[in-house]
């Protein structure tokens, strides 16, 4: 998930965000909405509105948990190793996306926040395996992780004229937003393109709680330029509000969640989340609604599929309300598979799990050994373990993804590290 957020994941009065995209949705809005629908415009999106792009808004930086004392700093990790330490004006918009033999990060410049940028500058970097990096290219700011498409990779964001779309990036540094989403400022991408039989599928939200607009939309797109919203969501409980995420594609259909969750509700626990699945017609039916204790509250990140599951985080609920790793049937029903505990093990997964083998592996933004954010490990039947507690000298507080490649997982931190604008890290897990 791209990994471009704001204060989603806003608590009760007893509740605080700190600051952060998920996810990996966030955007300077107009006033208001003409029609609750929202064309999909090939080519450069309209100059009219230059001025509506996403805002520095923290989508899903869930708060610490203050209840629990972390524990004395442990003894480093030694599989843990910085690659690449953000400077004072960069930081990770995403995680990292592993190509050939290139890492590809994400960023935004302008000073550290933790939303996508609000029309400024920002580009991807391309990294060695040895962390020395080069600017691939600086002409907009993406909101998501880079996904490689026959050579070239594909994301979703902002170009340096305030237009918000998809673009094409060459392995050369040829940027081009090709794809334009209209309005711009109503309906942000958010997470990951999913390329599927020739086309890139990817969700974008709305912000906008004073007009009848949808309430988020999934889409579909061809490299050549021609695309086509799938799905408009309506409103809770009818189908789920606020994708903040990509789509996962399993046995001919799309599996997606909502997390029902924006800065503008008043109430946190007012709308909790879905799960739900998606015909590639656009036909969408809702698997699971979630109730807001136990199983589990707000899922901001995508799915993955493991021996016929599906498996997802919850940013809250669970024990503690510190969030919880859950599994799915494509029918429905659902089981959660771990709650976390906030210390030692991590507290407010947002990040999509990645699958190793048999095993789950993810972050959490807070909690852990030392309240600064865990990687950690979890088997489909429940068994937990840390494999990294985040210091202040890894950087802190991981709101993206994990990347598994060459026996290794790479990912970003949002904060901490040298210069205190986060990282890019590895670990051999």
């Amino acid at each position: 998930m791209s990994r471009s957020q704001s204060d989603a994941a806003r608590r009760s009065s007893s509740r605080s965000v700190v600051g952060f995209s998920i996810v990996l949705a966030l955007a300077a809005f107009a006033p208001g909405c003409s029609s609750n629908s929202v064309n999909l415009t090939p080519g450069t999106a309209p100059s009219a509105k230059p001025t509506a792009t996403p805002s520095a808004k923290p989508t899903a930086t869930p708060s610490a948990k203050p209840t629990a004392t972390p524990k004395p700093t442990p003894s480093p990790d030694a599989n843990y190793k910085v690659l690449y330490k953000f400077d004072a004006n960069d930081y990770a918009v995403a995680g990292v996306t592993a190509f050939n033999d290139s890492l590809y990060v994400s960023f935004a410049a302008g000073g550290r926040s933790l939303a996508p940028p609000s029309g400024g500058p920002g580009g991807v970097y391309e990294l060695s395996a040895s962390g020395a990096a080069r600017v691939l290219n600086a002409d907009g700011a993406p909101y998501s992780d880079v996904t490689p498409v026959n050579g070239v990779l594909y994301g979703t964001g902002n170009d340096n004229d305030g237009n918000i779309g998809v673009f094409s990036l060459t392995l050369a540094g040829s940027r081009n937003l090709f794809f334009a989403l209209t309005p711009t400022a109503d309906y942000p991408p958010v997470g990951d393109l999913l390329y599927v039989n020739g086309k890139l599928y990817g969700s974008s939200t709305s912000h906008l709680m004073d007009c009848n607009c949808a309430w988020g939309n999934e889409y579909e797109v061809s490299p050549s330029g021609a695309g086509s919203i799938l799905y408009q969501f309506q409103t809770w409980p009818a189908d789920g509000e606020f994708p903040q995420s990509g789509l996962v594609y399993e046995n001919g259909k799309f599996y997606g969640t909502t997390s029902c969750h924006d800065d503008y509700f008043a109430s946190y626990y007012y709308c909790p989340g879905t799960v739900f699945s998606m015909s590639p017609a656009g036909k969408e039916a809702t698997l699971y609604r979630f109730k807001g204790g136990s199983d589990g509250i707000h899922p901001f990140a995508s799915l993955v599929y493991l021996h016929g599951l599906l498996y997802g985080t919850t940013q809250g609920g669970g024990s503690g309300d510190n969030g919880t790793v859950f599994a799915i049937s494509p029918a429905g029903a659902e089981n959660v598979v771990y709650r976390f505990k906030n210390v030692p093990d991590g507290s407010e997964p947002i990040a999509n799990l990645t699958v190793v083998g048999d095993v789950l592996y993810g972050t959490t933004v807070n909690g852990g050994a030392n309240g600064l954010g865990s990687i950690f490990r979890v088997t489909t039947a429940g068994v937990e373990s840390v494999v990294h507690s985040f210091r202040a000298a890894d950087g802190t507080q991981p709101i993206s993804s994990l990347t598994y490649h060459g026996g290794k997982l790479y990912g970003t931190t949002t904060a901490g590290g040298e210069n205190g604008t986060g990282t890019v890290f590895e670990e051999e897990p």
